[in-house]
């Protein structure tokens, strides 16, 4: 029974249903290569966490974008290079350069994957403040045919297509009620909790190696103590 206890059984367990508002992706993002109207080429790309409100949506038929490797995204990387109305590769373990690439004219960002990162680096991809940077997440071999393809002709254009929006999802709780059997203690309630849900800088791509401990933790606590009430 969703939202009460089922009468009878109180150790049952029970979901109790309530919204959050999410930032959500429609379909699959993608980077094209495209030339004379025709694709030649595509890749998934991944949209990072927005700027406080601001999510990386594009319009529906997608984005074009002259683009450019902006390496490690120091300023240095940048010389001699027409950044005006681009979308930059840049490394993910950049720390905050990759600013460098917006202030310079850059309209969109695709950070490729590294090998190993920190929850640092991922904090420093998304601002506070709700400015308009589409930032997306690119994986590692994907990225090296781009880079190699800009490595071999002058100029390679892109067309950047993703639906990311707010939108109001169901959520549950998930409760579960193990009586006492002491005829004092067991008009006593003990709460033990842990939270199933997860967040990453690229939320498509959530792991949730923490959430998932915490979740098979409580399981196993509840296994034990329905054996001694």
């Amino acid at each position: 029974a969703e939202g009460s206890l089922v009468p009878g059984a109180p150790d049952l367990p029970y979901r109790e249903t309530y919204y959050v508002t999410v930032p959500w992706v429609s379909g699959q993002p993608t980077i094209e290569v495209v030339s004379n109207g025709a694709v030649l080429e595509s890749y998934p790309v991944y949209p990072l966490w927005p700027n406080l409100v601001r999510t990386s949506q594009l319009p529906e038929e997608g984005s074009d974008f002259r683009l450019i490797d902006g390496g490690n995204g120091q300023l240095s990387t940048f010389n001699g290079k027409d950044i005006e109305g681009t979308a930059v590769l840049v490394d993910f373990t950049c720390g905050t350069d990759w600013l460098n690439a917006p202030r310079l004219g850059a309209k969109a960002l695709l950070f490729v994957e590294p090998e190993t990162t920190t929850r640092g680096e991922a904090e420093s991809k998304f601002l506070r403040i709700p400015i308009n940077i589409p930032r997306y997440w690119i994986g590692r071999s994907d990225a090296y045919h781009l880079q190699a393809r800009l490595a071999s002709q002058p100029e390679v254009t892109v067309r950047i297509k993703c639906r990311m929006s707010w939108e109001r999802k169901h959520a549950w709780n998930i409760v579960a009620e193990i009586p006492g059997t002491d005829p004092e203690l067991s008009k006593q309630t003990i709460y033990l909790t842990a939270y199933y849900d997860s967040m990453s800088i690229v939320p498509q791509l959530a792991p949730g190696a923490e959430s998932a401990s915490g979740a098979a933790s409580l399981l196993e606590i509840t296994r034990v103590l329905t054996k001694y009430r």
